[in-house]
């Protein structure tokens, strides 16, 4: 029901349904297709970019100030049609090649105290382990990124738990 407010709200023609591994493209109401893997999506990437249209998209903008986002966090084991949706750079304003430092986590799962950390060369490899990090916001699981700077330039990217803030703020 709440795709189906949230069209009519906006007088949106398209909604989007997913928890991440399905997903339900809805175009008027109705169900336009569906994708029951993250494998398929991937496979279907060039169909569903163009289902969506730049006209429509274009439409909303100007007739209704309002557009989405669709971010799709991709793994360095992912299609570059993929990938050509959208840079971090352009999505968060920084380059990919900074480092990134994930803190209150080991082999790849959130610890309950907060110790330790995960070092990735850069931000899509981090997205690759943890979707849920996010520059300028916190999630559910993480802080938003703290920036070291060197000569003034970003030289790391610091995400850190919520045990792991909890940890270093006391």
């Amino acid at each position: 029901m709440q795709i189906y407010e949230y069209q009519a709200l906006y007088e949106c023609t398209w909604g989007i349904l997913t928890d991440g591994e399905r997903w339900v493209v809805k175009r008027n109401f109705e169900t336009f297709h569906e994708f029951s893997s993250g494998y398929e999506l991937i496979s279907g990437m060039d169909d569903f970019r163009h289902c969506l249209g730049r006209p429509a998209v274009l439409d909303r903008i100007q007739y209704h100030q309002t557009s989405d986002v669709i971010l799709v966090v991709t793994s360095p084991k992912t299609p570059n049609s993929l990938t050509s949706l959208v840079s971090s750079s352009e999505l968060f304003g920084f380059e990919n090649n900074i480092p990134v430092i994930v803190c209150g986590v080991e082999n790849r799962t959130i610890t309950w105290t907060g110790r330790g950390y995960e070092e990735f060369l850069n931000f899509e490899l981090a997205l690759s382990a943890f979707p849920d990090l996010h520059p300028r916001i916190g999630t559910n699981r993480f802080t938003w990124a703290m920036k070291e700077t060197k000569d003034g330039k970003i030289s790391r990217l610091r995400f850190e738990t919520w045990p792991a803030c909890d940890l270093y703020s006391s």
